[in-house]
């Protein structure tokens, strides 16, 4: 029984690692080049903000992507995967209604994010949401269950366009579908075996 334990666990991880995240750029939720923006992630409609500006996305662009989770715990200190991806989740959720009236406040958010995940100098209101982002008290809001990730697209994995691209930080609700599958999936393996030893035992 341990042993066919330990294969469910190992299968079920190995499929988790060779999972990939496909992610594809349909619009503007504004219009134009201001975010948030609408995303698909497996197929699943989703809001994503962009956190990196030195590269281009095209409507339709479709890649695979690492997804990893962002939060910080503040039993031992520790942001994933960085700080500023922990600071910009913070600002997502300083976003306003997302409606053209906002527009401003908008753009000063993701410009916020932009100059803090690249490190750049920041001015204005941006400046002042910068320096906000990185208070430290704010940083215990985004925890695990604030279901943040953060999308890197994989080299060359893309369906149009040149170069690599944006990173993305979407707010996912809910834990992958295929993620709760492989799961449901280990623990029926789980029970079926305890059915096969008793049946054998009896």
């Amino acid at each position: 029984m341990k042993k066919l334990f330990a294969l469910t666990l190992f299968l079920c991880f190995a499929l988790t690692a060779e999972a990939s995240t496909t992610v594809e750029f349909l619009s503007s939720e504004l219009g134009g080049t201001v975010g948030p923006y609408n995303l698909t992630i497996n197929g699943v409609p989703i809001l994503g903000t962009c956190i990196t500006d030195n590269y281009s996305v095209y409507t339709d662009e479709s890649w695979q992507a690492t997804e990893t989770a962002v939060y910080y715990d503040p039993s031992d200190s520790t942001p994933l995967p960085n700080l500023v991806d922990v600071e910009a989740a913070w600002l997502v959720t300083q976003f306003p209604k997302i409606n053209s009236a906002n527009l401003t406040a908008i753009t000063n958010i993701q410009d916020a994010i932009w100059d803090i995940v690249a490190g750049t100098a920041s001015t204005g209101a941006v400046l002042a949401l910068v320096t906000e982002a990185e208070m430290k008290s704010n940083y215990d809001t985004i925890t695990a269950a604030s279901g943040f990730d953060v999308l890197v697209p994989v080299p060359n994995s893309q369906t149009c366009g040149d170069g690599l691209p944006q990173s993305f930080l979407v707010q996912m609700a809910t834990p992958e579908p295929g993620a709760i599958y492989m799961m449901l999936g280990g623990i029926g393996l789980i029970g079926m075996g305890r059915i096969v030893r008793r049946k054998r035992s009896a």
